[in-house]
């Protein structure tokens, strides 16, 4: 199976060293992962999955997109001067 993406997608992604799947964002031949900032090439996850466990038929699915500003910040507001978390 072939993936590319041509616009920025909200994807989870089959993590073989956890058995599971994790949340990333797919771009071009790359997905950032959402837990942990790296860089992953899809063909070498596909090639991996394919190698190591070859009963996971769909290593990458494409989600709805969410927003992750309220994801990431929830209700944090900032001060715009110096960036601070406003805390009262």
């Amino acid at each position: 199976m072939d993936y590319f993406f041509d616009r920025p997608t909200q994807v989870a992604f089959y993590n073989i060293d956890d058995e599971c799947y994790d949340a990333g964002i797919a771009d071009g031949d790359r997905i950032i992962c959402l837990c942990c900032g790296g860089i992953i090439c899809i063909q070498e996850l596909l090639d991996e999955v394919e190698e190591v466990a070859p009963e996971v038929k769909k290593p990458i699915i494409e989600l709805s997109w969410c927003n992750l500003r309220e994801e990431c910040l929830g209700d944090l507001m900032f001060d715009s001067t110096t960036g601070e978390i406003i805390t009262d």
